[in-house]
């Protein structure tokens, strides 16, 4: 992570911003996960 969650999580976030924060953990989460199958 670049560390935006902490960024996100010390300053008041944007709708938008929320959603592309979920947006991303959730990408990435998929990856690791195809990655890790054999």
């Amino acid at each position: 992570m670049r560390g935006s969650i902490m960024t996100l999580r010390n300053s008041p976030v944007e709708a938008d911003e929320d959603l592309l924060l979920l947006l991303e953990i959730c990408v990435m989460r998929l990856v690791s996960y195809y990655y890790t199958e054999p």
